[in-house]
């Protein structure tokens, strides 16, 4: 029996009125969504609220907390981080919300491997696959807190989830706007603003 594979998924940002239509690939969604801090509370075990708590409790005497929870190489260097002192929880999310833990918690389902436009898919997403989607959204400030932090989008960026992959079927009234505007020659932006040529973009 004949699988049916799906085509390359790629993501595109296409120029609207008032802002951009962002359609991330499923890949793309899938991070998004482990580096929720939500997701990285469950993974480390901790408390639904424990975030927000760190928030409000440190985050006016030590501004640098939120970056360096997800990452972020070191403290503060300016004499901001003194007496602070980094607690078991918070070390223990900040171990679930490094990339390579984010990359893991987004694996690729196998609905999807069976469903892969390739036939040497792999159930993982590669750090050269993240670098390369980084590089094509470059010019966009949004994209890495969007991708690697769960933040929101700004108002003036519209969100079509990854429903032309056939995973959000609710979703789907909106494919004609999308098929509509590629016939209409509306390029997608790859890495570049306005004023700024736009090509395909390869995701």
């Amino acid at each position: 029996m004949t699988k049916t594979r799906t085509p390359k998924p790629r993501g595109r940002i296409y120029p609207i009125d008032g802002g951009f239509l962002f359609v991330p690939t499923e890949d793309m969604w899938n991070v998004h969504e482990a580096s929720k801090p939500s997701a990285i509370l469950a993974r480390a075990r901790l408390g639904e609220k424990d975030w927000y708590q760190w928030k409000r409790k440190y985050e006016a005497d030590y501004p640098w907390l939120p970056e360096w929870l997800y990452g972020s190489s070191a403290m503060a260097s300016n004499g901001s981080a003194t007496g602070f002192q980094p607690n078991d929880f918070m070390l223990a999310f900040r171990r679930e919300a490094r990339i390579r833990s984010v990359l893991a918690a987004a694996s690729r389902t196998e609905e999807r491997m069976n469903r892969a436009w390739r036939r040497d898919y792999r159930p993982y997403i590669k750090d050269s696959l993240l670098s390369n989607w980084r590089t094509l959204y470059k010019k966009f400030e949004w994209f890495d807190p969007w991708l690697l932090r769960g933040e929101k989008l700004p108002p003036e960026v519209q969100l079509l989830p990854f429903s032309r992959f056939g995973a959000a079927p609710e979703h789907g009234i909106i494919l004609p706007f999308v098929s509509a505007l590629e016939h209409k020659q509306t390029a997608p932006f790859c890495c570049g603003s306005a004023g700024v040529k736009s090509r395909p973009l390869a995701g």
